[in-house]
């Protein structure tokens, strides 16, 4: 018995749009993880013991990181909530470290940072957006040679991840990184001060 050409052809048709349906799908799982983190901004959550499995970047979180060679490698992350933001300050000094992988012991991973917390008005959100999306939008080139003493950033927000480097886009970054600290990270070292404790009589 002879299959009807019109069934035959029907049935070639189902089977090409399951394996359509299964490609297109594949495709944008590859697309949604691709957004959600880079592994090398993984590293560096990593390194100051914020889970990069947890961390999801969205439209309520934002993450600038500026890993300095030679120099203090700084890292910040605020969150979006319904009446404040709140955020984490973090930096490896190079009194300690040279750079993020120079541990004091190599066995045991010792990394020695420091930082704060803090919580800030709800209206600093949109500022604080605006500039981190002309960071965002920049096309930054980065087929650039790599310097040994250089600067690597990263800024993760809603989705997007922009990278750069020493000669690729560091001045927005630069740029970017002036503004946080002269709109509240600055304001916030200043007020550090040591508790006095009071001498025994």
């Amino acid at each position: 018995m002879h299959v009807q050409p019109v069934i035959l052809l029907v049935c070639i048709h189902l089977l090409w749009l399951g394996c359509s349906d299964k490609r297109t799908a594949s495709d944008d799982n590859k697309k949604l993880s691709r957004v959600e983190i880079d592994s090398l901004s993984k590293v560096v959550f990593q390194k100051f013991s914020i889970s990069g499995d947890e961390y999801k970047n969205d439209s309520n979180c934002l993450t600038f990181y500026c890993c300095r060679n030679y120099d203090t490698t700084t890292l910040i992350q605020i969150k979006k909530h319904e009446q404040t933001l709140s955020g984490v300050f973090y930096q490896i000094l190079p009194t300690y470290h040279r750079f993020i992988t120079d541990y004091a012991d190599r066995n045991t991973r010792l990394l020695f940072f420091e930082g704060y917390s803090f919580t800030i008005d709800s209206t600093e959100w949109q500022s604080i957006i605006n500039q981190a999306k002309l960071v965002l939008q920049e096309e930054i080139n980065m087929n650039v040679l790599r310097v040994t003493d250089g600067n690597t950033y990263g800024l993760l927000y809603n989705g997007q991840i922009q990278r750069g480097r020493t000669g690729a886009g560091d001045v927005i970054f630069d740029r970017f990184d002036r503004f946080l600290k002269d709109s509240f990270l600055d304001e916030f070292i200043q007020a550090r001060k040591p508790i006095m404790h009071k001498m025994a009589k």
